[in-house]
């Protein structure tokens, strides 16, 4: 789960309430494209799990796609889950700044070494895929991009919240 800082002083609960509501649009701007993704993933690595267009023997196109993504939403959600059981039962005693500091720099580990390996099967071991299947080397392509992206958006963020803690 990633939180933001603005980066001032809340005094006020009008205050508190947009920090929480700027927090909260932050997270639902960068957790969207991930989802969406993740379920056009699933689609077509599900329509393409048969191909066999990778020249890999340990790890085809098609389960990193699968994996990938599988595991973004996995985190996604047992961090949530996490985040909301804390809050109730250390309210007030728990810094969720420093929780959700260890949450985005774990992700953001996750995610390169993930990556890293789907350089090597896109860019080494699916040649064959861009004739043979199309959307799934498309998907896989758009899945890379962003999870870099995300990945430096993710350092960022976790540059600004150990400023803050």
């Amino acid at each position: 789960m990633i939180l933001f800082h603005t980066g001032y002083k809340i005094t006020t609960m009008a205050g508190a309430r947009y920090d929480r509501l700027f927090n909260f649009i932050i997270v639902v701007l960068l957790i969207l494209p991930i989802i969406s993704l993740a379920i056009s993933s699933f689609v077509i690595g599900n329509q393409n799990i048969n191909t066999i267009c990778s020249n890999s023997s340990f790890w085809s196109l098609q389960s990193w796609l699968l994996t990938s993504n599988s595991l973004q939403i996995i985190w996604y959600l047992g961090s949530l889950i996490l985040l909301c059981i804390l809050a109730q039962l250390f309210e007030g005693k728990i810094n969720f700044d420093i929780y959700c500091t260890i949450c985005v720099t774990l992700y953001t580990l996750m995610l390169i070494i993930l990556n890293i390996m789907g350089c090597i099967i896109f860019f080494n071991k699916s040649n064959n895929c861009i004739n043979q299947a199309r959307p799934l080397w498309n998907v896989s392509l758009a899945t890379l991009i962003f999870q870099w992206i995300y990945i430096i958006i993710s350092a960022i963020i976790t540059v600004f919240m150990f400023k803050s803690i």
